[in-house]
């Protein structure tokens, strides 16, 4: 197996991992009416080390042109979702990328269209597996386009080497593969 089927490979490796934990949408008749699939890169300021501390969480998902794929016939290859940021206690054992509290975001279609979804600290879904944290955020989209339906975000990240949790600087990066789906 080549590098490139690695990468693609790997870019999936959210959406199998959800799936077999049971972290599916509630309605078993859904089908999926746009997939994306990114990555998420979550910075931390101070670094985060293995005891919880308050720090600076930004998050940033990258979707490349094309990585996006529509049934529905709205032509739509790619979203933008602009980077965020929230103050939250944080350690290498807590990576989570969603604001814990709940919140919004918009996201922006390559068609012009934009969706808002809104989610709440119970929409976020957090399993351990294989020396990665999945998040699994079940959110509505109340306004724009698919208003009425819902967003399933999965974000897995890596966590870091205990090495990195006990230095001085701690860890101030982590990223990993992200799937997008409005169902």
């Amino acid at each position: 197996m080549n590098a490139h089927h690695l990468t693609n490979a790997s870019r999936w490796l959210p959406l199998i991992l959800s799936l077999s934990l049971g972290l599916t949408p509630t309605n078993a008749q859904a089908v999926d009416v746009v997939t994306c699939v990114g990555s998420e890169t979550d910075t931390y300021n101070p670094g985060i080390r293995l005891t919880s501390q308050a720090v600076n969480v930004s998050f940033a998902s990258t979707f490349e042109p094309n990585s996006c794929i529509a049934a529905d016939g709205s032509g739509i290859t790619s979203v933008f979702i602009p980077p965020g940021g929230y103050v939250a206690p944080r350690s290498c054992l807590e990576l989570i990328s969603f604001n814990p509290v709940g919140g919004s975001e918009t996201l922006y279609w390559n068609n012009g269209d934009s969706s808002v979804f809104s989610w709440k600290a119970t929409d976020v879904q957090h399993e351990n597996l294989l020396g990665s944290q999945i998040y699994t955020i079940a959110a509505s989209i109340t306004s724009g386009r698919y208003q009425g339906r819902q967003m399933i975000s999965v974000v897995t990240l890596v966590k870091p080497d205990i090495l990195q949790c006990l230095s001085g600087i701690g860890v101030t990066s982590v990223s990993g593969p992200t799937v997008l789906t409005i169902l």
